[in-house]
């Protein structure tokens, strides 16, 4: 797809950078980091994926084909999985919890129907360098499943 080109490189080591999401595994690895609550420790803090109510009976994996993508904007890109499962990838992070991701979060909660269910998500949490590792006021909400 034309648009998961990020950057093509020069020089000694040639090749291109491209958008992960617009790679079939590369959905499917965000899916189970988040079906396996995985946390990725980096460089100056931890990607941790959770999972809210993602569950096989609610997301059968023979039912989570074809994955296919919404036309990105700016902020965010949408992954379909199958008919069942939209991930939301959000793509402008700023400190604090996603707006986003806290309402669906209550609205799931509090058994609101006439949305959808918020079933997991991914946040960057910064490490010591930065703001404080548990700091919830710092964490940086990635995606919403």
């Amino acid at each position: 797809s034309p648009g998961a080109l990020i950057a093509r490189i020069t020089g000694a080591r040639k090749g291109a950078l491209y958008d992960g999401l617009y790679d079939d595994g590369t959905c499917a690895t965000l899916l189970a980091s988040m079906q396996e609550e995985r946390t990725v420790p980096m460089r100056r803090g931890v990607v941790q994926a959770r999972n809210v109510d993602l569950t096989p009976e609610g997301a059968p994996a023979d039912t989570l084909a074809p994955i296919a993508r919404a036309m990105s904007d700016q902020s965010n890109t949408s992954v379909f999985f199958g008919r069942r499962l939209v991930m939301k990838m959000f793509r402008r992070l700023e400190p604090g919890p996603n707006p986003d991701v806290e309402l669906g979060e209550f609205l799931t909660r509090s058994g609101f129907t006439r949305v959808p269910a918020l079933v997991g998500s991914i946040s960057y949490v910064p490490g010591p360098k930065g703001p404080g590792l548990h700091d919830k006021k710092n964490r940086a909400s990635a995606t919403g499943l």
